[in-house]
């Protein structure tokens, strides 16, 4: 909000948010370490590090999460992570909007009291893939 013409020269609120922290930690002195893109990837090596996305796909990668920030819009964001072979939930609750509290799965856990929210993992998950 304070910060609007940093958004407009930068290009993202992103960037303003990475340029505040770089502010704030020097002034603080406190060290900072960058965790690995490798385990945790994002939208850039999405868009921009083809080697890396053929790393992924020929599992020589694991990444415990991939952010996908440099994509606009969760379709896409949910497209690319479905190619990128890093998306975990069944066809079922991927539809958007069926896990909230207006939403068909939402309403059928509530429903059924504890015991229907204890079985949200074996309706929703996929198995993942055993981490790095």
């Amino acid at each position: 909000m304070t910060a609007y013409d940093s958004v407009q020269r930068l290009g993202s609120h992103q960037n303003v948010i990475t340029t505040r922290l770089n502010e704030g930690i020097g002034l603080s002195h406190k060290h900072v370490k960058i965790l690995s893109t490798d385990l945790f990837p994002n939208g850039y090596q999405y868009h921009h590090e083809r080697s890396y996305m053929k790393r992924l796909r020929e599992k020589q990668v694991n990444p415990y999460n991939f952010h996908m920030c440099w994509t606009q819009g969760k379709k896409d964001k949910l497209l690319y992570l479905n190619k990128s072979k890093m998306w975990y939930l069944t066809a079922e609750c991927s539809v958007e909007g069926t896990l909230t509290s207006s939403g068909s799965l939402f309403k059928t856990f509530e429903s059924s009291g504890v015991n229907g929210w204890s079985n949200i993992f074996s309706t929703c998950c996929t198995s993942m893939p055993d981490a790095p």
